[in-house]
């Protein structure tokens, strides 16, 4: 098995309330994939509902996980953060949301010596790789900036004012 190190720091600043959540967890699917998650979820919705919601769609993904029979990695990640987005959205009426940055690493891939890794991401929390000592990023922020500079209807310099 593949050693990896994970780790994840809170802090409250000011704040009266921190509405995220982070957690890391290895898990074998019944379909055979061993995989090693890193989820970080930002809640909105103020109070504690932001905070349940970055609870919420944290453990819905992981539960997802530990029972399907998917094989294929990206397949999985989009069906649990779908199926997350229900629950949330089914449990919170709307009230609450939550954004998520989650890396998988499947560490039996027998092409990689340390596991291959897969990112999936809603919303603006940066998944970012580190190598040679540089921050590398690796996702795309979803926000309406974001979408009218990808359908060609703001430049990016626009977006940077």
């Amino acid at each position: 098995m593949v050693d990896l190190t994970v780790f994840s720091e809170r802090e409250i600043g000011n704040r009266e309330r921190l509405e995220d959540y982070a957690v890391n967890e290895y898990i074998e699917t019944p379909a055979g994939l061993k995989l090693q998650l890193a989820i970080a979820c930002d809640g909105a919705g103020g109070g504690e509902v932001g905070e349940r919601a970055a609870r919420l769609t944290a453990r819905s993904v992981i539960e997802h996980i530990e029972i399907s029979t998917e094989r294929n990695i990206p397949r999985l990640l989009i069906d649990a953060i779908t199926d997350a987005n229900e629950v949330v959205f089914g449990e919170l009426r709307g009230s609450g949301t939550s954004t998520i940055a989650m890396i998988a690493v499947d560490v039996n891939d027998p092409s990689a010596t340390y596991g291959r890794m897969f990112i999936a991401s809603v919303g603006d929390s940066f998944i970012c790789l580190m190598r040679d000592n540089q921050l590398i990023r690796l996702n795309i922020d979803h926000t309406l900036a974001n979408e009218y500079i990808y359908a060609g209807q703001m430049s990016v310099a626009a977006d940077n004012r």
